[in-house]
């Protein structure tokens, strides 16, 4: 073992997770320093993921830049992924997604430019609902005008070139270079010490978003209405190829880019290019359904199996971890493998200790076990039987976010385990659910074995009954029980000096107590209802299916209301059976109540309108092509807008109206509408219409 691992190995999970979140904040903040190696930082963080889980730091670093806030009215979703082992998968995408194009996936900054009074407004991708304005930005490579009406992303990078320039130019003044092109970016985007370095950024616009257009589509638009770059060099399309020799040539396709494009990718991206295409193929929660990202695959690192341990999530799952001889994957150190559950083990033919196994970082980020390569006969990896933490008896049950029919998990459904109750509350605290400041998983740990009758009684809910005074008791160690006191007096002892803990006590803030106890108070002031459901701490219902309830029903008391008269939650768009059984179930209604109990969260406000004086209210209209007399978009999106009507983005079973530039167009979008019953209307027809 080496020397950081060891000091890693004697960090407390509190003091662990301060260095990993310090080193964040140096590494892509504004200061853009490198207070940790990359080998450090890559094993400091997967260690504490394969300890203690991954909820502590669920979060995109560099997504808080410290500027103004915007919410993306349409999510910037991150893609699916598949890496290079997986053949079958990618021709089977292709073939579904045939015509397709390939470009490669760039690695920076994900910024998405939205068009405010006419000139473009600059905006972090962030965590995908929520990023932050950006007050600099690069200079755009073309002349022509920004006349955008729709959200264009793309990706903000550094070239191989311009960081070996920014780096002579850093040593020059007596400065330290920076580590990689990649995490140069957001330092310099928010501010830094080098805020003049945009001049060595680039921008490339790969997306329309908010519309359903072919992708040849979107870089026409984005050509003609932007000045931004578009990767059109390296787009690749394949006129007469099948998809099984397209599949068979994306690998070598991604070696091309790495060794001739000269900016950093992270692999490739493979698109529909059709027009409609995100309607046939639908989204998820996670990403849009008509894309995929091909990573490079990588060789097993071996390794031996020393021991495994099980942790135990919100929800009462349990997950085996192996414990591996550290081995150097990708240039950090892997010590531990989440196993995931006994099917993944029994999949890989058993695992026991002292087995040797290869290991590789699955999309270049998580640890996986892969593949035993030797049995040595050591203690078999089996399924335990009871919870490690309150001992109850588990039950296996079906893995819901898994897509195999036999994936399951072993789950603690014992509502008053004191680790699941602490995890819960971690949960809670978590910026994108209810936000409370300094509530670590260490803390939670320490309120509840400081009060396990209000564990027992209120659950993860008891941290809204606690005084100060409780959290001062619970989370204040007195200073001479404290490990690193204990060493050193027994240092000094060994020296010959009697010292006391009074002697060695440093300025610890005992008002931290209050700070917890006023951020849980002000959490619970400004929730709105995704947030609130996504609080009620049920597997697979979170803020998206609380959208999806106050788009519908408005206030709290109506979903409550809702709940108790087992409404057909099925009729809303976008949620499932399962979901419908589990809203319409009696722990969901008595969780609800209690939240409650503690929370009222905002209404959903509606715009109402007049339907009398607007007599297109609610109908829907999508517009197709381009009007002949050369009005923008955004003349027409008035119109519809300010007759009480909404404009979709593609031709379905709710679109009341399309306009294109020919009302007799045989074109596969008319036809359909002519199929569904849609009226169509020329540019024209329309402007007179809606006027």
């Amino acid at each position: 073992m080496n020397e950081s691992m060891e000091v890693m190995t004697k960090m407390t999970r509190e003091e662990q997770l301060k260095k990993i979140k310090a080193a964040d904040e140096a590494y892509y903040g504004s200061s853009g320093e490198m207070i940790l190696s990359d080998a450090e930082y890559d094993a400091l963080r997967r260690d504490y993921i394969e300890r203690y889980g991954s909820d502590d730091l669920d979060y995109v670093p560099g997504a808080e830049l410290g500027a103004e806030k915007f919410r993306h009215p349409h999510e910037a979703k991150s893609l699916g992924k598949i890496d290079e082992s997986e053949t079958d998968k990618l021709q089977a995408y292709i073939e579904k997604f045939m015509p397709v194009i390939v470009e490669p996936k760039l690695d920076g900054c994900s910024v998405v430019v939205y068009p405010q009074n006419g000139k473009p407004m600059y905006v972090t991708r962030g965590g995908g609902n929520e990023g932050d304005i950006l007050t600099r930005f690069p200079e755009a490579p073309r002349q022509n005008a920004y006349t955008a009406e729709y959200p264009i992303r793309g990706e903000v990078f550094m070239d191989f070139a311009a960081f070996e320039a920014m780096n002579r130019e850093l040593t020059a003044a007596g400065e330290k270079a920076m580590a990689n092109p990649r995490n140069s970016v957001n330092p310099i985007l928010t501010g830094g010490k080098h805020p003049e370095f945009v001049k060595y950024l680039r921008f490339m616009a790969y997306d329309v978003m908010g519309v359903d257009w072919s992708e040849t589509e979107k870089i026409e638009y984005i050509k003609s209405h932007t000045p931004f770059d578009v990767p059109e060099q390296s787009v690749r399309r394949f006129e007469g190829k099948k998809p099984a020799e397209i599949a068979a040539a994306i690998p070598e396709i991604y070696r091309e880019y790495e060794e001739n494009l000269g900016y950093p990718i992270d692999g490739i991206v493979i698109k529909c290019d059709w027009e409609d295409s995100l309607e046939k193929f639908g989204t998820t929660g996670h990403h849009d359904n008509n894309a995929i990202a091909w990573k490079p695959n990588q060789i097993p690192v071996t390794s031996i199996v020393r021991d495994v341990h099980w942790q135990v999530g919100k929800t009462g799952a349990l997950t085996p971890v192996a414990d591996i001889e550290p081995a150097d994957i990708l240039g950090s150190t892997v010590s531990n493998v989440n196993l995931h559950n006994m099917n993944v083990v029994k999949r890989l033919g058993g695992v026991a200790k002292g087995d040797k196994v290869g290991v590789i970082k699955a999309k270049l980020i998580i640890p996986q076990l892969v593949i035993v390569y030797e049995h040595n006969g050591g203690e078999e990896i089996e399924a335990i039987t009871n919870c490690p933490y309150c001992g109850a008896p588990l039950e296996e049950r079906e893995n819901a976010a898994s897509d195999s029919e036999d994936d399951t998990n072993l789950f603690c459904v014992n509502p008053h385990c004191w680790e699941r109750i602490a995890q819960q509350i971690g949960f809670l605290a978590k910026r994108n659910v209810l936000d409370i400041k300094d509530l670590s998983i260490d803390r939670a740990r320490a309120i509840v074995a400081a009060f396990p009758e209000k564990a027992e009684k209120f659950g993860p809910y008891m941290i809204f009954d606690l005084t100060a005074e409780d959290i001062r008791t619970a989370i204040i160690t007195p200073f001479a029980e404290l490990t690193s006191t204990k060493a050193k007096i027994e240092a000094e002892a060994r020296k010959g000096n009697i010292i006391t803990a009074a002697d060695l006590e440093d300025k610890r803030d005992l008002k931290s107590p209050d700070k917890l106890k006023e951020a849980i108070d002000e959490a619970v002031k400004a929730v709105d209802i995704p947030r609130f459901v996504k609080a009620l701490l049920f597997d697979g219902i979170g803020d998206n299916v609380g959208k999806l309830l106050a788009e519908k029903y408005h206030t709290a008391d109506e979903i409550l209301a809702a709940i108790k008269r087992q409404d057909a939650f099925c009729s809303i768009d976008g949620i499932g059976p399962r979901t419908e059984t589990i809203l319409q179930g009696a722990p969901f209604l008595r969780r609800f109540e209690e939240l409650l109990d503690y929370i009222k969260p905002q209404d959903y406000v509606v715009r109402v309108i007049d339907e009398a004086a607007m007599p297109y209210a609610g109908k829907v209209f999508v517009l197709t092509g381009k009007d002949p007399a050369g009005k923008p978009r955004s003349f027409y999106k008035e119109l519809i807008e300010g007759a009480g009507a909404k404009m979709g983005t593609a031709v379905s079973s709710n679109t009341d109206y399309l306009i294109l530039a020919d009302p007799n167009s045989t074109s596969s979008k008319a036809e359909k509408a002519r199929k569904l019953g849609t009226k169509l209307l020329s540019y024209q027809e329309a402007a007179e219409m809606l006027q």
